[in-house]
C-alpha cells in the first residue's frame, strides 16, 4: 500500500524537493558537507511527503520514523552518488524504506530512488571493529522484492550500480 502512494506522488515530490534544494544550495553557496547535503535531502523528502501526500507525516525525532503514510512507517535513507547506504547499527527499524541516492552537479540534481522492506537482519555489520556502521547495497536488494521509484539499475563488470535520474528534467508520464 505505502509503495502505491510513493509511486502516486514520486514526481510532483521530486519536483518540490528539486526545488527546494536549490534555494538552500543557493543559499550555501554549495559550501556544505556531502554528508550533511544527504541529511537535508532526507529532510527535505520527509517534509515534502508532509506538505504534499493527503495522511502523511513527518516523525519527531529518532525515536520515529522519517515518514508516515497513513500511519505506515516510511524509513527514508540517503547516500551520495554510491550504490550502498549505510546506518548506525542500533538504528535500524524493519519495515518500509526508501533508499535514495543522490547526485548534484551545481546545476542538477539526479536521484535514484528504491522501496523495499527490510528487516534488522538486512543490514550487514562492518567488519572493522572501529566502524560501527552497518550496510546494504544493491546487489543485496536485489535479493528481495524491490520497486524502483526513480532511475534503474544497472550490472557493470560484477556489481550493480544505480542510474540517475535528473529531476527537472522529469515528465510526469503516470496514469
Amino acid at each position: 500500500m505505502v509503495v502505491d502512494i510513493i509511486s502516486k506522488y514520486m514526481v510532483p515530490v521530486m519536483k518540490e524537493v528539486e526545488r527546494r534544494w536549490r534555494i538552500i544550495n543557493k543559499l550555501t553557496g554549495g559550501f556544505l558537507s556531502t554528508k550533511l547535503k544527504s541529511e537535508i535531502i532526507s529532510c527535505l523528502f520527509g517534509s515534502v511527503y508532509h506538505d504534499t501526500v493527503p495522511n502523511a507525516r513527518q516523525g519527531n525525532g529518532d525515536h520515529d520514523a522519517d515518514v508516515y503514510i497513513h500511519d505506515i512507517p516510511l524509513e527514508l535513507k540517503t547516500t551520495h552518488d554510491s550504490r550502498e547506504w549505510r546506518g548506525g547499527d542500533y538504528s535500524k527499524r524493519m519495515g518500509d524504506f526508501m533508499l535514495i541516492s543522490w547526485k548534484d552537479d551545481g546545476d542538477k540534481l539526479a536521484l535514484f530512488a528504491v522501496h523495499t522492506k527490510l528487516e534488522k537482519e538486512d543490514w550487514k555489520s562492518s567488519k572493522s571493529e572501529r566502524y560501527y556502521a552497518t550496510s546494504i547495497n544493491i546487489d543485496d536488494l536485489l535479493q528481495k522484492d524491490i520497486e524502483v521509484l526513480v532511475g534503474g539499475i544497472k550490472k557493470k563488470i560484477k556489481l550493480h550500480h544505480p542510474v540517475f535520474e535528473v529531476i527537472q528534467d522529469t515528465q510526469d508520464t503516470r496514469k
